[in-house]
């Protein structure tokens, strides 16, 4: 009896993880855009914009309910972590005005406040615009959402600074391989479509980045399925960083990765 409730949780278990997969595949058509704009003195604004499509939507509800089955049928005490986690993909899968606008709520003593906010339904999508602000990056980098990843700023050479998101080199779902071409091809069709770009506004010019796309204040990081099959992986696991002049500007130093960042070493 014993072996086979094992069984059974083990099952749950890896159920869970591959809903949890399927979740974040379902982003076909899916289209993203936010721009980080930091100040001289640590505030800052977040501006971010979406499209999602009504039938992920509906798969979405679909698979949290599943999960949610799951996990009240395994017995066993639901993870905070990723019960947050799932927290926030029902509020910006499913996004709805009371959601985002309670979500927001709860980050207000942490200095985050949401400023504005529209959700229209379009051709069979929901687009979202929301504008955020800030008023320290150490309360940003400390308050979930935004601490999952986490980012570091630390000062650089020649009076530089340095910002860096270390990625999650171990994002991979467990048995879930996306190089197998069988795997690839079932999910094909919920990733078509899927293209995110990332932007950062510092308050100097950017030196440089691990991206090509920087001019100016602002450097742009896109992840394309169209044009790159692992975007959504690579979105989850790579680093991003870049250095940008920083005459007149002191910002806190914040370090929230584990291992040292190796790219752009002065």
């Amino acid at each position: 009896m014993q072996k086979h409730t094992q069984r059974f949780l083990a099952g749950v278990a890896k159920l869970s993880l591959l809903l949890t997969a399927i979740i974040f595949c379902c982003t076909g058509c899916l289209r993203l855009s936010s721009t980080v704009t930091i100040d001289r003195d640590g505030s800052g604004s977040i501006e971010i914009e979406y499209n999602i499509p009504e039938q992920t939507i509906m798969q979405i509800r679909s698979m949290t309910k599943l999960r949610r089955e799951l996990q009240e049928a395994s017995g066993k005490t639901a993870d905070p972590q990723e019960e947050y986690s799932f927290r926030v993909i029902q509020v910006f899968f499913d996004p709805t005005d009371n959601g985002i606008q309670t979500f927001f709520n709860e980050l207000q003593d942490n200095g985050i406040s949401l400023q504005s906010k529209r959700i229209r339904s379009r051709e069979g999508a929901r687009q979202v615009n929301m504008s955020v602000n800030f008023s320290s990056l150490e309360k940003l980098a400390a308050s979930a959402p935004f601490s999952i990843f986490g980012f570091s700023i630390m000062p650089a050479h020649e009076g530089n600074y340095r910002i860096i998101r270390q990625g999650n080199a171990n994002i991979n779902i467990p048995e879930v391989d996306m190089n197998d071409p069988a795997f690839v091809s079932s999910v094909v069709p919920f990733l078509q479509g899927f293209r995110a770009e990332l932007r950062v506004r510092t308050p100097g010019p950017v030196v440089a980045a691990n991206t090509p796309a920087f001019q100016g204040n602002t450097a742009m990081w896109t992840f394309d399925f169209d044009r790159e099959p692992r975007a959504l992986h690579y979105l989850n696991s790579r680093d991003m960083e870049l250095v940008f002049a920083a005459e007149g500007v002191s910002l806190p130093e914040i370090t929230q990765t584990s291992q040292q960042s190796r790219l752009l070493q002065p």
